[in-house]
């Protein structure tokens, strides 16, 4: 009895079908001698089974549903017995004992028990256990299997009423959820709906309004819910701007007709006079105690720009009647709807002539007539196709009253109404007679001056071939002088220094001043000859440049030096700088040596003595480099700097100049950083010193 009894507690204690088998299973096989055991739960409208668990030899499995009319198996028998059966050996049952093996069990059993499960008269599943001994249960664990089986019975009934309770309660929750979101979702939209919102009840009386309708109709939402529909508060205008009676308001109608009314236009009156339009829909609500809904849509700046349109047809209207083109319009019908007064005075008829017949008619030939009415055809197409065509704008001859030929421009459009739709067409015609004869004037007249500068142009280039043959004249001739000056100079100045060498006899001190003379002499004109036929390879592009690695550096060490020996006497400091110190460049080192030299005796020669010069050299980013050479000599007007890269020029160019050289030296620095790639620049002001800058690329 107490295993009876915990098995009771056991199984009744679990709250689902699933907890209420598993705890039968485990509770018969706790205190009852079995190999194999299952709960069959049976449906009695589809006379049916399923086994949701069993225990079979250690392994708890399931089996899906069997019907009894196909499968008669010993469960079946006990359902249909609606008594326990008990087979002490399952072999005597021959063909059947192979549905307890396929059906049953994992292994052959070859004893079994079975009871049905019975609540309320009625037969709810089937408690088995077997063994695979044979005869292996007497009549106590027969009763005590019943026993348990009808408390089995109750207690899957109980649960399944559980389950049914909690999935009603779910399903309880859920709907009432779904109401929550419902409502907050109808709070939501209702509060933020861009149109003005409210219900009223049976009696007329506003019951809910949301912002929008506060704002649209002037009054807070407590105010509102004081008022009804009809009530004599609210003081609401026609389109015309007559007091509105209550039973043309759209609510008012909609209750009375019980059927939709929509888009009555209402101004409504405010405290301070100002009237708001809005556009009302109302519909009839089919739920008891409710009147209708009412929708409020601001008009307001619709009528407003109506008005103005309307003003401003009126103005347009004014403004056609007074301008001097011809202007007249026809609907899609043809029907002539507009004629400005200004037609009568450029055509030269009088009103009533043109109010017996078309103005067209009056003045144009019939091929001009012929050509209006297809274009007037093309667009009316268009908009009938909702096509959107430019205007048509072209040239029309017309005869006036007295013979003379009248040329109009005339612009052809398409006259569209608020809603889109193209309603006529518009011409708008301009005497152009005198403005095309000026052009065609104007036209002969460009002829005649495109001929004039084509040949001026012709003869400009004929000019500018004779330039360009006298350069390069000029080039040869300083190349060819340069290198004829070149041959006598080296034999003068190698007989000079054979004198100074004193070989052929001594030589007096008169004697040793002018071999010095005639050296000095040489070597100057010698440099100059250097200069030029250096600038003349230049120029004639036969200078052949190196890409090579230059360290900064060393170059303006060296240049610096170069040029120290000859402003020594004019006790003039030198010195250079070189960011970063070990900066390089991919470029000709020999040219860039070149054009520091030029630009460093250049300085030396207008800085006065014990004046400063300095060489600085520095990356600008990873591109560019820059090398300025500054002076603090006399410097040179703005106007002089534009020149001094060109050829033969000098910043001092008068006969009476105090330095020498020929004004080679900037220009060939000029063309020499052109060819490398690169630029110079001049900064300078009178008194101040000059600053010249080469700006070169740094990978060549």
């Amino acid at each position: 009895m107490d295993a009876l009894f915990q098995i009771g507690v056991a199984i009744t204690s679990e709250s689902t079908v699933e907890q209420v088998l598993q705890s039968i299973l485990d509770e018969c096989r706790r205190v009852l001698p079995v190999d194999t055991l299952y709960v069959a739960l049976y449906d009695e409208e589809s006379d049916s089974y399923e086994i949701p668990i069993f225990y079979d030899v250690g392994q708890y499995r399931s089996i899906e549903r069997r019907e009894c009319k196909a499968v008669r198996s010993l469960t079946c028998e006990v359902i249909a017995q609606r008594s326990a059966l008990y087979i002490p050996d399952t072999h005597d049952l021959g063909a059947m004992s192979s549905h307890i093996a396929v059906y049953v069990a994992q292994a052959p059993t070859r004893t079994y028990l079975g009871v049905p499960m019975i609540f309320r008269e009625r037969v709810i599943g089937v408690l088995s256990i077997q063994s695979l001994q044979v005869d292996a249960y007497d009549p106590s664990v027969l009763q005590l299997l019943q026993t348990v089986a009808m408390q089995a019975a109750v207690a899957v009934e109980n649960a399944r009423l559980y389950e049914a309770a909690q999935r009603e309660i779910a399903e309880r929750k859920q709907v009432e959820e779904e109401l929550r979101v419902m409502a907050t979702k109808y709070a939501a939209l209702f509060n933020t709906a861009p149109v003005g919102i409210s219900i009223t009840d049976n009696a007329g009386r506003i019951v809910e309004s949301n912002r929008e309708a506060e704002h649209m109709l002037g009054i807070t939402q407590e105010e509102q819910l004081e008022r009804t529909y009809d009530g004599p508060e609210w003081q609401i205008v026609r389109p015309d701007g007559t007091p509105m009676p209550a039973n043309e308001y759209a609510s008012v109608r909609a209750f009375q007709e019980q059927r939709r009314v929509d888009n009555i236009e209402m101004g409504i009156v405010h405290s301070d006079g100002s009237i708001s339009w809005i556009s009302v829909n109302a519909v009839p609500i089919p739920l008891d105690g409710y009147g209708v809904a009412i929708a409020y849509t601001d008009i307001t700046e619709r009528k407003h720009a109506e008005d103005a349109l309307r003003h401003s047809e009126q103005r347009y209207r004014m403004l056609a009647d007074n301008v001097h083109d011809a202007v007249w319009a026809r609907d899609l019908e043809g029907n002539l709807i507009y004629v400005s007064p200004s037609i009568a005075r450029l055509w030269g008829y009088s009103r009533d002539e043109l109010a017996r017949r078309s103005p067209e008619g009056a003045a144009f030939s019939p091929e001009a007539m012929k050509s209006i009415r297809q274009r007037a055809r093309r667009l009316q197409r268009a908009a009938r196709d909702n096509q959107l065509l430019p205007d048509e704008r072209f040239d029309l001859s017309l005869r006036r009253n007295d013979d003379s030929v009248l040329l109009m421009d005339v612009l052809l459009s398409p006259l569209i109404d608020a809603g889109g739709d193209v309603t006529g067409f518009l011409f708008v015609g301009r005497d152009v007679t005198e403005a095309r004869a000026l052009a065609a004037e104007v036209r002969s007249l460009n002829a005649s001056l495109e001929q004039r500068v084509a040949e001026r142009t012709a003869d400009l280039s004929a000019a500018l071939d004779q330039l360009q043959q006298a350069d390069r004249m000029k080039d040869e001739f300083l190349a060819a002088i340069s290198h004829e000056l070149r041959t006598p100079l080296s034999t003068v100045l190698g007989a000079a220094d054979v004198l100074a060498m004193e070989v052929h006899g001594s030589l007096g001190d008169y004697q040793k001043r002018l071999v010095q003379t005639i050296n000095a002499g040489g070597e100057r004109l010698l440099t100059m000859v250097n200069n030029l036929l250096r600038y003349a390879r230049l120029i004639a592009g036969k200078t052949t440049l190196l890409n090579e690695r230059c360290a900064m550096h060393e170059i303006a060490e060296a240049a610096v030096q170069r040029a120290s020996f000859g402003v020594a006497a004019k006790q003039i400091t030198m010195s250079y700088a070189v960011t970063p110190p070990g900066l390089t460049i991919i470029s000709d080192a020999e040219a860039i040596m070149t054009m520091l030299d030029a630009l460093l005796d250049n300085a030396a020669k207008f800085t006065p003595n014990g004046g400063t010069i300095t060489l600085t050299i520095a990356g600008a980013g990873d591109e560019m480099v820059h090398l300025v050479v500054a002076d603090d000599g006399v410097g040179m007007a703005l106007e002089k700097q534009s020149q001094v890269f060109r050829p033969f020029v000098q910043g001092d160019g008068t006969l009476s100049r105090h330095h020498d050289g020929m004004g080679l030296g900037l220009a060939y620095v000029a063309r020499m950083a052109e060819a490398l790639g690169g630029t110079v620049s001049v900064e300078s002001e009178p008194d101040q010193g000059s600053r010249f800058t080469i700006t070169l690329p740094t990978n060549g």
